[in-house]
C-alpha cells in the first residue's frame, strides 16, 4: 500500500479492498488496537484512491456519505454549447410534465458557461447553478420501478454497433480491472459478448447514491487524469463508467429490459426497407411506449457549433426500434418493419 496503483489490475484490487475496509469501519470493534490498525489502512487507501476528495467540501468518504439526503432531483452538466437545449429541457419538464423536482446544473470554470447563461438558469424556479471547480480545488418522479428499487441503479442501452476488433480491445482492458470471477450480470452484457462496441447510453442515469457511493467513487477513480488514457477516454468519454465502476467493486445494477434502442424522425422507404436517420436516440418504457430520447429538439445539434449555420427543429413524427442495422454515416436505422407513428397523446 506504500505505492500508487501502477496498472488497472492493481487499481481494481485496491478499490475492492477499500470497499471491504469501508464496510469494516462501520462494524463496532471491541479491540481499540485492531480498530486503529484497520483505520490506518483504510485512510491510506482512501487518500491514494481519492486524493481529490480532500480539496472538496468533505474530508472523508464518511463525511460525503453523511451529507446525502433522502431526496430526489435532476443533475445535469451544461456548457454554453448546449445551453439552449438544457433550457428547453427544463421548461419541458416543468411545463409539460408538471414536475417540481429541483435541478442542479454543473459547469466547469468561467470559460465553460457565460455569466449571462448562468444568470438565465439561476432565474428559473428550483434551479441551482454550480461551478464544479469550486468542488475540485411538489410532483416527484416516481423511481419505484422494481428494477430500480431492487438494485438502486438503472441504466439504458446504447445503439448496437458491432466493431469486433474494438470490442475485443475494450473487453481485454476491462478484464484487467474487473474482479477475477466476473459476475454473470456483467459477462452477459452485449459488449462483453462482442456484439456491440457501445453498451450504455448515459443521457439518463438512475442511481441511489446512498447505496452506490463506493461504486461512484470507483468510477471517478477510473476517469481521473492518470487513468483515463488507457480507458480510451477520447472515444468513450465517461458514458460506460457508471456500470464499470459498480462492477469493479461488485455492486449490482440493472439495464433496461430492452436490449436495444430506437430512433425518432421521419422515415423513407426503398426496396422493402425503411430507413430513419437522426441523432435522436429513443428509449422505451416497460410498456413498450416511448419514454425519453437523447439528442435535443434540433434537427442536428452539432450543425450550429461546427458550421455556424442556423439550426431547425427536428420533425419527430414516428420512430423505429431495433432489431435492424445501423448505418453509422447519418446515424440511420434500417429495417423491414414499418415505423410506429406517434398519436396525438
Amino acid at each position: 500500500l506504500d505505492s500508487d496503483p501502477k496498472d488497472f489490475t492493481l487499481l481494481g484490487e485496491h478499490l475492492r479492498m477499500y470497499k471491504k475496509y469501508y464496510n469494516g469501519m462501520k462494524i463496532p470493534h471491541k479491540d481499540p488496537n485492531s480498530f486503529k490498525l484497520i483505520s490506518k489502512v483504510y485512510s491510506n487507501l482512501e487518500n491514494k484512491l481519492f486524493p481529490w476528495l480532500k480539496s472538496s467540501s468533505y474530508q472523508t468518504v464518511f463525511e460525503l456519505e453523511n451529507s446525502i439526503k433522502d431526496e430526489q432531483g435532476i443533475v445535469m452538466c451544461v456548457g454554453d454549447k448546449y445551453a439552449t437545449m438544457t433550457f428547453a429541457t427544463i421548461k419541458i419538464i416543468r411545463e409539460v410534465f408538471k414536475s417540481n423536482l429541483p435541478f442542479e446544473l454543473f459547469y466547469f470554470g468561467e470559460s465553460d458557461l457565460t455569466i449571462e447563461n448562468r444568470a438565465k438558469f439561476s432565474a428559473m424556479d428550483g434551479v441551482v447553478v454550480k461551478d464544479l471547480k469550486s468542488y475540485i480545488n411538489d410532483d416527484e418522479l416516481q423511481l419505484s420501478g422494481i428494477h430500480y428499487t431492487n438494485e438502486g441503479a438503472y441504466f439504458f442501452h446504447d445503439r448496437t454497433w458491432p466493431e469486433i476488433t474494438l470490442s475485443r480491445m475494450m473487453v481485454k482492458f476491462l478484464k484487467t480491472v474487473l474482479p477475477e470471477n466476473i459476475p454473470k450480470l456483467v459477462s452477459d452484457l452485449h459488449l462483453m459478448q462482442l456484439t456491440t462496441f457501445h453498451e450504455m447510453e448515459s443521457g439518463v442515469v438512475l442511481m441511489d447514491k446512498s447505496r452506490h457511493l463506493i461504486g461512484l467513487l470507483a468510477a471517478c477513480s477510473l476517469i481521473s487524469k492518470k487513468e483515463r488514457k488507457p480507458f480510451n477516454y477520447d472515444h468513450y468519454g465517461d458514458k460506460e463508467l457508471f456500470w464499470i465502476g459498480l462492477a469493479v467493486v461488485r455492486e449490482n445494477f440493472t439495464f433496461s429490459k430492452y436490449e436495444s434502442t430506437g430512433v425518432l424522425g421521419v422515415s423513407t422507404y426503398h426496396r422493402g426497407l425503411y430507413t430513419m436517420c437522426n441523432l435522436q436516440i429513443l428509449h422505451l418504457d416497460e410498456e413498450d411506449n416511448p419514454l425519453w430520447f437523447n439528442g435535443g429538439l434540433f434537427e442536428n445539434k452539432k450543425v450550429e457549433q461546427k458550421f455556424g449555420l442556423n439550426n431547425r427543429l427536428a420533425e419527430l413524427t414516428e420512430y423505429l426500434v431495433e432489431p435492424g442495422y445501423w448505418e453509422k454515416e447519418g446515424f440511420c436505422l434500417v429495417k423491414e418493419e414499418e415505423p410506429i407513428k406517434f398519436n396525438d397523446q
